[in-house]
């Protein structure tokens, strides 16, 4: 069987999140990333795992601005990773490109798309 890199991060941050395990990691903000992986796919044509995997060092990264401490205890939990978050979240941006994931978007992306994106089916902005 081959693993894709991104199937096992993946795998890796559900589990991280999951409530069903009791792992400590059931606030309700470890939930926000779902909310902002659809804008990706919508607007680059990518597939959920791929969104999810490129954005999860990023949004952690942006978490941390009300949940530092937690951040920081998950990543050096995880990862063995201490220090400043830049620092951190760019480490497993690395760690995650060696294993084989495509840790950047390509493609532009015009004003229209993103207005597109964020309208819900009846044309009203979400």
């Amino acid at each position: 069987m081959t693993w894709m890199p991104e199937g096992v991060i993946l795998y890796g941050a559900f589990i991280a999140t999951s409530d069903r395990l009791g792992i400590g990691k059931e606030d309700n903000y470890s939930y926000d990333i779902y909310e902002v992986e659809f804008i990706p796919e919508a607007l680059l044509g990518i597939s959920y795992r791929k969104s999810l995997t490129t954005l999860f060092p990023r949004f952690l990264n942006v978490m941390a601005d009300a949940h530092g401490a937690d951040i920081r205890r998950y990543l050096e939990d995880a990862f063995g990773y201490t220090g400043d978050l830049v620092t951190s979240t760019d480490r497993l941006i690395d760690l995650f490109s060696e294993l084989g994931a495509d840790m950047y978007f390509d493609g532009e992306v015009k004003e229209e798309q993103v207005r597109a994106c964020m309208r819900d089916q009846g044309g009203r902005m979400r």
